[in-house]
């Protein structure tokens, strides 16, 4: 049912009830007038005809009154006209005609003195109104002295004129009359019917229609620039256009604020996964270099060991040691290189461990940069919300887009918070395994520089052989000190290997993230492209 047939049937009905009103009222109104005035014309003829029955008793022509009955009975409204007797009269004057004695309610009520009127009705006969006047003797009756005649009490009921006037043709006037004013009143109902109808097209119906196929076109076309409002009209209807207007300008602008959002947002999902990538082939060849140095570290751990055999063998070959100088020489010799080697490889191990330790601090800036982001997506995704909510229908899709857009800000944000909690344990590991290299690269600093005193000692080996003994019992202890910081070494060094192994896996786990972040990013940016702004 269209918003015209809605208007028009309450005033089809309020028009028909107020027309039914209408016509009731005025056929009462007449039926009463009718019956007033033929009430009054009854009775002024009742009084007449007394009248004239009067003057012929007084002239001697009492005979002759059914002439004037019938006379009065040529108009065809009056049905029934004649004087009722009293018993008074009777006894002086006789019964009279038949029709002459009281024979109903009504003569009997008129005769004690009633005035009576009575609207009966007949199927045939329709209506009819009967009017019973009495007349009682008077000294006085219009110029007459009834007593003299009659011989009554003063005041004594005579008789009565009884008219029974017929209201079927008037009552066919009214109603003739209120099926015309019926007529009437169809017919400015329809007429105005036309003019409301034209009306509510023109003003309403038309613009209606017009911004429906609108509406359907912006929403088939999903073209935002288009308006509704193209006059200054400043009706209610011009006005939910203007709004609808407005409503849009806000939505094209939010749209366009998301657009350029969503840009941001693909292209920093980009450097995310661009700068994961980076992360994820730092810590492959991270894992790769600590994997050689505790290669490394095994072997320095298996010549310490040997260091120390020789040691112990020279200790106890001190005797024979001039037999033994140039073999004792040799194995300086050989031992002063591997330290030299030792000592290289711990500070190449001290330095990759610093710039693990510079990666760990990247890693955390990173992962602020992804939380900034994330901030913003959630804030961006909050104000969608908010806008996909004022655009109501229309808006729904938009709020479950940004709604899917706040979940993954969510999820991103714990996996940042995950991340950097691993980052800060990396850290706090590294700076540990730091501190620990360093000490080790100052021991093997400091065994390097004793295996080249011992290497001095061993050409000085004639003139310094008392020195000898004490000599190799350093060596040995500091090559038992450098083994076991060798082993903490590995041990550290393997922690490494176990948190590079844990921060591989949670970088592959933030590219799949910013992969699939960067695929709903995506999509929303497509989703947006499809609406003209």
């Amino acid at each position: 049912m269209n918003l015209q047939t809605k208007i028009l049937i309450p005033l089809i009905i309020v028009f028909t009830l107020m027309s039914g009103v209408v016509i009731w009222i005025n056929f009462s109104n007449q039926k009463k007038f009718v019956e007033t005035v033929i009430d009054a014309q009854a009775t002024q003829t009742a009084y007449q005809y007394f009248d004239s029955v009067n003057t012929m008793m007084i002239t001697g022509t009492m005979d002759n009154r059914e002439i004037l009955r019938h006379k009065l009975m040529e108009n065809k409204n009056i049905l029934d006209a004649h004087i009722v007797r009293s018993e008074s009269v009777k006894k002086l004057f006789g019964p009279g005609f038949p029709y002459e004695s009281a024979k109903d309610e009504l003569d009997e009520r008129a005769l004690k003195g009633e005035l009576v009127k009575v609207i009966t009705e007949d199927k045939k006969l329709g209506r009819s109104l009967t009017v019973l006047v009495p007349f009682k003797a008077s000294t006085n009756y219009r110029g007459t002295n009834c007593i003299e005649c009659h011989q009554v009490e003063d005041g004594t009921v005579l008789g009565a004129a009884r008219i029974q006037f017929s209201l079927a043709e008037v009552d066919a006037h009214v109603k003739e009359n209120a099926t015309y004013v019926g007529k009437i009143l169809v017919g400015l109902f329809l007429f105005a019917l036309v003019i409301v109808v034209i009306f509510l097209r023109v003003v309403a119906v038309n613009k209606l229609k017009k911004f429906h196929r609108s509406m359907e076109y912006i929403a088939q076309q999903l073209d935002l620039t288009k308006t509704l409002t193209e006059n200054n009209s400043s009706d209610e209807i011009s006005k939910m256009a203007n709004a609808f207007d407005h409503m849009m300008d806000t939505i094209r602008s939010s749209l366009g604020q998301v657009k350029s959002s969503t840009e941001q947002i693909v292209h920093g999902s980009e450097e995310i996964s661009r700068y994961t990538n980076e992360t994820i082939s730092d810590i492959r060849e991270q894992k790769e270099e600590t994997a050689n140095v505790a290669m490394t570290l095994g072997k320095m751990t298996e010549s310490s060991r040997n260091v120390a055999n020789n040691t112990h063998q020279s200790q106890e070959f001190t005797n024979n040691v001039e037999a033994e100088v140039s073999d004792g020489a040799e194995k300086a010799y050989s031992a002063r290189e591997k330290i030299n080697n030792l000592y290289k490889q711990i500070e190449m191990v001290a330095q990759i461990a610093e710039k693990l330790q510079q990666e760990t601090v990247q890693i955390s800036s990173t992962v602020k940069v992804i939380d900034d982001i994330t901030l913003k997506t959630k804030l961006l995704s909050f104000n969608a919300s908010v806008e996909a909510a004022r655009a109501g229908e229309h808006g729904k899709s938009f709020s479950v887009v940004a709604n899917e857009i706040g979940d993954l800000s969510n999820q991103t944000k714990q996996s940042n918070l995950e991340i950097e909690k691993a980052t800060v344990q990396l850290k706090n590991l590294m700076e540990e395994a730091v501190a620990v290299i360093r000490e080790t690269k100052t021991l093997a600093e400091e065994g390097k520089n004793e295996v080249n005193v011992s290497y001095d000692s061993f050409k000085n080996v004639s003139s310094e052989m008392a020195k000898l003994k004490e000599v190799m019992s350093n060596i040995a202890l500091s090559t038992q000190e450098q083994s076991e910081a060798t082993k903490e070494v590995e041990k550290n060094i393997n922690s490494i290997m176990e948190l590079s192994n844990k921060t591989t896996t949670a970088s592959e786990r933030i590219g799949e993230v910013s992969g699939d972040f960067s695929s709903l990013a995506n999509h929303l940016d497509e989703l947006i492209k499809k609406f003209k702004i």
